[in-house]
């Protein structure tokens, strides 16, 4: 049995509006399949037109539209741009770690998540576990080149260090 275009029509806007796909298949006489492909045409053409937005679509607009205002939020509260030096720019993130999300720090000034977390975990600040430990070794090496006249290199000061 052929069915027309206006058959077709009346049956997606059934399904659509809610109807079971059981009732509107067993009414007309087709397969399940085929109703899911008229239905799956009418969305790709309403999709052309711009009429009809899935829930899909539209929950990820809202997420976006939510991290566009965050982004908006940031910019408001540092005191550095888009175009600033990268140094800038990971002091300004640094001041607001742990408000935002990392992901959208970086984001909103285009700094990568790696350089960010070497910034906040390995910085270089003199109150850092790294710089005890560097000045540590710093004086027990010249301690050891000292000892030896000043003639040990770097895998003899290394042998004794161990």
């Amino acid at each position: 049995m052929r069915t027309t275009k206006e058959q077709k029509e009346i049956a997606v806007k059934r399904y659509l509006s809610g109807e079971s796909a059981l009732a509107i298949i067993s009414e007309i006489g087709i397969s399940r399949s085929t109703l899911y492909l008229w239905v799956k045409k009418f969305r790709e053409g309403q999709k052309d037109n711009g009429n009809v937005i899935s829930v899909v679509s539209y929950k990820r607009l809202q997420g976006k539209v939510k991290r566009l205002e965050e982004i908006v939020g940031i910019y408001k509260t540092i005191n550095c741009n888009y175009n600033s030096p990268l140094k800038d720019k990971l002091y300004a993130l640094e001041e607001l770690y742990g408000q935002h999300s990392v992901h959208i720090l970086c984001e909103a000034l285009d700094v990568s998540r790696g350089t960010f977390y070497n910034h906040i975990l390995r910085n270089k600040k003199q109150n850092t576990v790294y710089v005890q430990r560097r000045e540590e070794l710093r004086e027990k090496t010249q301690k050891i080149y000292d000892d030896s006249n000043q003639i040990f290199g770097a895998g003899k000061i290394m042998a004794v260090l161990k």
